[in-house]
């Protein structure tokens, strides 16, 4: 008996920047670049009296596909720093901009609790890039 192997051969077409395979007739779409996930904060303050923009981001051959954001605050007594929301203020495939509020103050204790001799509300930004970069600041 008589066994014999075979091979069939296919042509592969290399198209464009695209980068479609054609493989047996097959259409196979190229690879994506892999996406990465990272977190970053924007930290003002001092040992005594801080706040903290965490943002986490998804981003991919230059471009954000997915982001949230968190506030992080805290100081020592009789300071206060409070947490007055974060919000996207700028948002497009390649940038994305958050500003936290933050409202600190300081005062004596009283047998009631802390009254407040001074406050301010200041706005911390965090802006981040589909390549990965972030940048931020106290903006007021």
């Amino acid at each position: 008996k008589n066994i014999g192997i075979f091979m069939k051969t296919h042509k592969i077409v290399l198209t464009s920047m695209a980068t479609l395979l054609i493989v047996s007739g097959t259409f196979l779409p190229s690879a994506k670049p892999e996406a990465t996930t990272k977190t970053v904060s924007t930290y003002a303050g001092s040992t005594i009296m801080w706040s903290k923009n965490v943002v986490t981001f998804t981003y991919s051959g230059g471009s954000i596909s997915k982001s949230s954001a968190i506030q992080n605050s805290g100081a020592i007594f009789p300071l206060n720093m409070s947490q007055k929301g974060i919000r996207k203020t700028q948002s497009s495939s390649s940038m994305q901009t958050y500003v936290g509020t933050y409202t600190g103050s300081g005062g004596i204790t009283t047998p009631w609790g802390n009254a407040n001799l001074i406050s301010q509300t200041r706005s911390l930004r965090t802006i981040i890039h589909g390549n990965g970069s972030y940048s931020g600041g106290w903006i007021n």
